[in-house]
């Protein structure tokens, strides 16, 4: 197993990322964060959901837990710690587009619903903006509705050495 610094900076090269994308599907995981008044979202800045509101998230590395990337990602997207409150389920994300023109995007996402109390939120280069929402709103995309769906249906606690 990687550690974590060498985990954190392994990278895939372009040329070999974009087979990557073209080829396969992603394993990724999403966060859909909540904080005392709703759920947290950013607008997105890249593609496939470029100038859309949607959870926080990304792929998995090589070698690295569910757990981890899910840590990793709040830390790297928004400089927060938090807590995997509950695993939502596995969802395929099939996007037309990509990074790299003429190429679709599919992620298979773990979605967790994870807790923070931080309140400071930080903006990478995923994110141009973040705010707060109470339910979804017209004009969401449709995979950002199901997180939604996904929370009020309550799914069973699970135990964290399975999934995490």
């Amino acid at each position: 197993m990687l550690k974590k610094e060498e985990m954190n900076k392994k990278t895939i090269p372009k040329g070999e990322f974009k087979k990557i994308v073209k080829d396969s599907p992603i394993p990724a995981v999403d966060l859909i964060i909540e904080v005392k008044d709703g759920i947290l979202l950013g607008k997105r800045k890249n593609p496939p959901l470029k100038n859309r509101w949607f959870v926080p998230g990304g792929r998995v590395y090589k070698n690295e837990k569910l757990k981890e990337a899910v840590s990793r990602i709040a830390k790297k997207e928004l400089g927060i710690g938090v807590n995997v409150k509950e695993f939502l389920g596995v969802f395929e994300h099939f996007y037309n587009g990509s990074e790299y023109p003429k190429i679709d995007k599919h992620y298979i996402s773990h979605a967790y619903q994870v807790e923070t109390k931080e309140n400071n939120f930080s903006l990478n280069q995923e994110h141009k903006e973040i705010k707060i929402f109470k339910e979804p709103k017209k004009g969401f995309h449709r995979y950002l509705k199901d997180y939604f769906k996904a929370l009020k249906k309550s799914p069973k606690k699970i135990e964290e050495e399975l999934f995490l």
